[in-house]
């Protein structure tokens, strides 16, 4: 009889940060100042901010389209392009997708509260980066986050 054998998976490059802001306009401020260096030094990368749901995904497209970030595109129906740019999208679009980079937002307590099926929707979005995930929040974590995370 085979014995049990855990293995994991490790990808390589930075490790994944929360990132916290005192209110939603200075998360929006640092994001969008990270993506226009992103977009400027990588310009062949894609790259997804994904939220809970549309509402949400909408809401950020308008802020981040008045701060003139380049390449931004809102997904509501699974129309992504697969170019490279920014995708601002929610979690439920991106199933079985990956990314260069990939932003999670509001991953606080609200968004994702303490139970199985939000585990399930932040699970989704954490392994959507093929190289880069960044966690944001501008409320109280989500428990679903590791404690040395909070």
């Amino acid at each position: 009889m085979a014995e049990d054998v855990t293995i994991r998976a490790i990808k390589n490059g930075p490790a994944v940060e929360l990132h916290r802001f005192a209110h939603q306009g200075e998360l929006a401020r640092a994001l969008a100042e990270n993506l226009k260096d992103l977009v400027l030094n990588e310009r062949n990368a894609s790259v997804a901010l994904i939220t809970l749901n549309q509402k949400k995904a909408k809401e950020y497209y308008d802020i981040l389209y008045q701060m003139e970030i380049p390449g931004l595109r809102l997904i509501d129906d699974q129309n992504f392009s697969f170019t490279a740019g920014i995708d601002i999208t929610d979690v439920t679009q991106v199933k079985g997708l990956e990314f260069d980079y990939v932003v999670l937002l509001d991953v606080d307590a609200v968004d994702y509260p303490e139970n199985s099926y939000h585990q399930y929707l932040l699970h989704i979005g954490a392994t959507r980066a093929a190289y880069q995930l960044w966690l944001m929040s501008y409320k109280e974590p989500s428990l679903l986050l590791p404690a040395s995370m909070r």
